[in-house]
């Protein structure tokens, strides 16, 4: 009996140098994996938020004309400045780029008279009842697909109203609440980018906060389909992770802006998960990312299967060393 004692012994050290190995590699192959996941997930924040950079960008360069002469912006002015610009290549999110109007109440006849001596079928739109201001949508390019936008009174709903308020109090981009969009006949999903635009001020004067609000004009703006803008931020990540958005920080079904697969809105198998708060034009989004069912490489999904094999088979060659050595007795 006293020389089976080494062989088990040896055998002992077999199997824990085996689940040694089993563990290290398993720790490793997840921490591999983790930070994989956190690469992958951060193209996704990052193509989101380079979204919402280039559409900033094109407000910006749009609020240059109205500024370069003076607010009396004709029709074939916008055409004509929109018409250099590739939209479609360049913002395919954005269903197109706009001027709205600021107006009081009482000076909103001879607006709607002034513009019908270029467009005799201008008329103001409401969404609901009025107010003492007016923040009217001028013009529109391309006009083809957003004439049911000209002359709607944004002013006269309360998420248009409040994101051109919002614009104007901070002098930056702000975005509204999830809005529904007329375009082509039919609504669809988005939100309003706007950008304003104001009095240039006397030459060394700094005008106060009050001043600049009284000095506004206008805003530019930019109709955005949820849509265009949300979906394919996972080709960013090889299509390797799942991603869900939500207005604001609730994760209920009624917050949800978008979902690249079902998957993203069950996160419970996901090997890992990561939630993200972003602030955009004055708006919280909350984005949660998760590993998609293909995140793993084939050589992950079997590697456990293989550590299996290996024990398996250390274990069967135990069995018969120790059946050969008391067949030898």
């Amino acid at each position: 009996m006293r020389q089976f004692i080494p062989f088990k012994f040896m055998l002992l050290v077999l199997f824990a140098v085996l689940a040694a190995y089993s563990y290290r590699l398993s720790l490793s192959t997840e921490q591999a994996a983790k930070a994989r996941f956190e690469q992958r997930s951060e193209r996704v924040i990052q193509g989101l938020n380079a979204r919402i950079d280039q559409l900033t960008q094109g407000l910006l360069s749009a609020r240059t004309l109205p500024m370069i002469i003076s607010n009396d912006l004709k029709p074939n002015h916008f055409r004509l400045y929109m018409s250099q610009r590739h939209l479609r290549e360049e913002f395919p999110a954005a269903f197109g780029f706009g001027y709205i109007r600021r107006l009081a109440a009482a000076d909103v006849a001879s607006f709607v008279e002034e513009q019908q001596q270029y467009r005799p079928d201008f008329q103001i739109q409401s969404l609901g009842a009025g107010g003492e201001e007016y923040f009217i949508v001028q013009y529109i390019e391309p006009l083809a697909s957003n004439r049911a936008a000209i002359g709607l009174n944004l002013a006269s709903e309360k998420k248009r109203r409040a994101a051109a308020l919002r614009a104007m109090k901070s002098n930056a981009m702000a975005l509204s609440e999830k809005l529904e969009l007329a375009r082509d006949g039919h609504a669809e999903a988005g939100f309003l980018m706007l950008l304003p635009y104001y009095l240039r001020p006397l030459e060394g004067v700094t005008p106060t906060e009050a001043e600049r609000q009284d000095s506004l004009l206008g805003w530019v703006y930019a109709p955005i389909s949820l849509t265009k803008l949300l979906a394919g931020l996972d080709d960013l990540a090889e299509n390797r992770i799942d991603y869900a958005i939500y207005a604001g920080d609730e994760l209920k079904p009624q917050h949800l802006l978008f979902a690249s697969q079902a998957s993203a809105l069950d996160v419970t198998a996901a090997a890992f998960t990561r939630r993200v708060e972003l602030e955009l034009g004055g708006q919280l989004w909350t984005v949660i990312l998760s590993t998609s069912s293909t995140f793993q490489s084939p050589l992950e999904r079997w590697l456990w299967l293989l550590v299996f094999g290996f024990l398996l088979a250390g274990l069967l060659l135990g069995v018969l060393l120790m059946r050969s050595s008391f067949k030898q007795e």
